[in-house]
């Protein structure tokens, strides 16, 4: 369990503090400021899950509502013990357990989707009956209904008569002449709750009643008339009987309180855990944080972490790669206001906001091992009080540490042994960090000590990181820099900082040549890894350009494929369009003739000619229907309930039944048809039926029957789909008006991409099926067709194929 300086160190109070702003209800804010960390990992990762279920509620823009929950634990407490409760309360316990019911029934409509907060939900109790008898006990304005019972209806109907008789006598007692001239004013008005006249103060023995008061000068005093006594006391009783009633009605609803209190209270506990995931969710989206991966072992692997405080305060915040292996420990050089302390408070705050189960500012690929305690010496730790200096009290905490710390222990220690002699200092500072590694505490410390820099060339436990600070801006870049140490650069700082040259040079002479080319060469090694991360940054940038622009390019030549697509099939639309209403002129010349009405035959005949030709032409250029890629799937590759896509029908459908001899039965929405092999594709995304994959070496086992006019009959057959829209039933019409109607609809199939036509002409004396074959023999938008099925209506029923290209 941290200490409450670890906590303060890192700035934990302001991470409840933005949780709790998150959290919908009183009580649940006060709980996440009360709240402690889990037990272990697995308690952790579940608190995270639920936090990942609840930002699903808020990706679609529907969080756990908790309208209407208000603390009402301690109206339910006086409840139980029998204590009645008044109106408002009685009301606020119907919202609250209303807002229970409404969040409980949410979450079980979505229980698939989120079964972690369903299974809290789920134990929420169900109040409806007590909900339904509080709201039809209270008017909106809170009043208790007259419906509430019979009894108080009455009641307070013989209220209302007895002030209308109250008024009305009043009323006749102002407007009495001899009473009229003793009143100060004609009204009537109400002392004590009961009705009285204004009547002069000199005329008191002149109106005999009751005096009820004054007014403030004394002119005026009130007196309740005998008259007015008798229906005073009626009101009186009948307003006190009501009270009764009223009260008699509290006190049965506050018994059914009672009786679910525990249920109440329960639920109560419930909504609060769900208001702190509500809030934790909502500050994981504010943060874009995501859910922590714990793992085995000690490794820290943190990638893109950021310091989640300052992302709440609106600064920028450099993401870095902190990495410390199992059991080593992390000494992060580099100058002052570098980013050191920065690195120490997102590290630890990482790890907090791990093991209290909140999503984490980091990204992908992170990791994070599960700490018992996370230990913190940051800032000054002198203490008047006990008589500390900065230097003492810093090293009572690292006492503490090596006593208390163990495997299991994170910690964090902010400029090491810094406030004392240079030498003795980094000497303490090294036997203490070496004490600590062979305790195998997992640690990250900072410093300026050149000793402890060098320590992790030499000591495989240990390892190197730096931060940089522009020299230039005089700001840090907060970059953390992972194998390498840092210069601490105090003089250049101090340049930069309007010292006066004298001084600096002077103290640049005072620190010794060595300890100077020391820092030199760290700096040159720090400046030629910013250039070279400022070298991968533009590459990336260009790279990430020329993505942008290739994806641009792709975009746009796709959209010019698609409008030029769109225009063929407009085109293509028009043309059939053009030549249905030519083959309609046609057929109404045809009708001419029969009629026999002055045409000129040989010219219909010629343009009968150009229309066929310019159907083959429309034919050839028809739009291509997209389909699958792949090859046809072969029968071991088929069974029950593969979903394929049927070329043909231009649409997905699931085989019904099993492959024979290349033949198909599929299922395609409603309609159920057989089709060849070579019709399918397997649907991508599901494994195939009985092989292990397609075969495209293979040809399938279905046979091809091209059915071409040269002949017209065969006893093979191939299968076709049929529907309402692709049948023509031509039974009862006569040879002419039969053709002019397989025109027409060949050219509606056209128009609506059919395949295959189906033709009913009946069997009949067959000379009706006979001109129907015959016209479809030489027809050039027909491919091919058969004669049906028995399954489709045999010899009475003419299958065609319609030429698209």
């Amino acid at each position: 369990m941290e200490s409450d300086k670890t906590l303060r160190d890192l700035g934990w109070s302001q991470i409840l503090e933005a949780w709790s702003g998150h959290c919908a209800t009183e009580r649940g804010s006060a709980a996440v400021l009360a709240i402690g960390c889990a037990a272990n990992a697995e308690e952790a990762s579940e608190r995270a899950k639920e936090v990942s279920e609840a930002r699903i509620l808020e990706n679609r823009a529907a969080p756990m509502s908790f309208g209407g929950i208000v603390d009402i634990r301690e109206s339910v407490v006086r409840a139980q013990k029998g204590s009645r409760l008044e109106s408002d309360q009685l009301i606020a316990i119907g919202d609250c357990a209303r807002g229970y019911d409404k969040l409980r029934e949410s979450l079980e409509q979505q229980s698939e989707v989120l079964p972690l907060l369903w299974k809290r939900a789920e134990e929420i109790g169900e109040f409806q009956e007590l909900v339904g008898r509080l709201f039809r006990t209270f008017e909106p304005d809170g009043r208790i209904a007259d419906s509430a019972s019979p009894a108080l209806a009455t009641l307070r109907r013989k209220v209302l008569r007895i002030q209308q008789q109250l008024e009305a006598k009043a009323k006749s007692l102002l407007e009495d002449s001899k009473i009229g001239q003793e009143l100060q004013d004609k009204y009537w008005t109400q002392r004590e709750e009961r009705y009285v006249l204004p009547v002069k103060a000199s005329s008191r023995s002149k109106v005999p009643g009751i005096v009820h008061g004054s007014s403030g000068s004394g002119q005026t005093i009130f007196v309740e008339p005998h008259a007015l006594v008798e229906l005073n006391n009626e009101l009186k009783l009948a307003e006190f009987e009501t009270l009764e009633e009223e009260e008699r009605i509290l006190a049965a609803l506050t018994v059914l309180v009672g009786a679910q209190a525990d249920s109440l209270q329960q639920s109560g506990a419930l909504v609060v855990h769900l208001d702190r995931i509500g809030g934790a969710a909502k500050l994981a989206t504010h943060l874009f944080a995501r859910e922590p991966v714990f793992a085995e072992g000690r490794s820290i692997v943190l990638r893109n972490a950021r310091h989640p405080l300052m992302l709440l305060s609106g600064k920028e915040c450099i993401a870095n790669d902190i990495l410390i292996e199992d059991g080593k420990i992390l000494i992060v050089s580099g100058p002052n206001a570098g980013g050191k302390t920065v690195t120490l408070k997102t590290t630890g705050l990482v790890i907090l906001m791990a093991r209290y189960g909140l999503h984490v500012v980091v990204g992908e690929e992170s990791s994070i091992p599960w700490f018992n305690e996370v230990c913190s010496a940051i800032g000054d730790s002198q203490s008047l009080e006990s008589e500390l200096s900065t230097f003492s009290a810093h090293i009572v905490l690292l006492r503490e540490f090596l006593t208390g710390a163990d495997d299991k222990s994170l910690v964090l220690v902010d400029e090491i042994c810094s406030a004392t002699e240079p030498e003795q200092g980094g000497a303490l500072a090294q036997a203490i960090l070496e004490s600590l590694s062979r305790k195998q505490v997992t640690a990250l410390v900072t410093t300026h000590y050149e000793g402890l820099k060098a320590l992790a060339t030499e000591d495989d436990r240990f390892a190197n990181a730096s931060v940089g600070f522009d020299l230039e801006r005089l700001a840090p870049t907060f970059h953390l820099h992972l194998g390498v140490p840092g210069a601490s650069a105090a003089i250049d700082v101090a340049r930069r900082m309007k010292l006066p040259e004298a001084v600096s040079l002077r103290a640049q002479e005072l620190s010794g040549g060595g300890r100077t080319k020391l820092d030199e060469l760290l700096r040159v090694v720090s400046d030629e890894r910013t250039r070279l991360s400022d070298e991968r940054a533009a590459l990336s940038e260009e790279r990430a350009a020329t993505a942008m622009e290739y994806e641009r390019i792709t975009s746009e030549r796709a959209r010019e494929e698609e409008n030029a697509r769109k225009a063929h099939v407009r085109d293509y639309d028009d043309a059939i369009t053009a030549l249905r209403s030519a083959r309609k002129e046609l057929d109404v010349a045809k009708k001419g003739i029969r009629r026999r009405k002055v045409v000129d035959a040989s010219s219909l005949s010629q343009h009968k000619s150009e229309i066929d030709r310019l159907s083959k032409s429309v034919t050839k250029h028809a739009p291509k229907r997209e389909t699958p890629a792949g090859v046809a799937p072969t029968e071991q590759e088929l069974s029950l309930g593969t979903k394929v896509y049927v070329s043909s029908l231009g649409g997905k459908g699931v085989v019904i039944n099993a492959p024979r001899k290349g033949i198909v039965e599929v299922q395609v929405g409603l309609i159920k048809t057989r089709v060849q092999l070579a019709d399918l594709r397997i649907v991508a995304g599901q494994k195939s039926g009985k092989g292990t994959g397609t075969n495209s070496d293979k040809k399938s086992g279905a046979r091809s029957y091209q059915l071409t006019r040269k002949e017209p009959e065969t006893s093979e057959s191939e299968s076709a789909h049929r529907s309402t829209d692709s049948t023509l039933d031509l039974r009862g019409q006569r040879a002419e008006s039969a053709i002019d109607q397989v025109e027409s609809f060949i050219d509606s199939g056209l128009l609506s991409s059919q395949e295959t036509i189906f033709i009913i002409h009946g069997h009949g004396t067959g000379v009706l099926r006979q001109v129907v074959r015959t016209h479809l023999q030489g027809h050039p938008l027909v491919s091919k067709w058969r004669r049906g099925e028995s399954g489709e209506g045999g010899d009475g029923v003419t299958v065609a194929w319609l030429r698209h290209s």
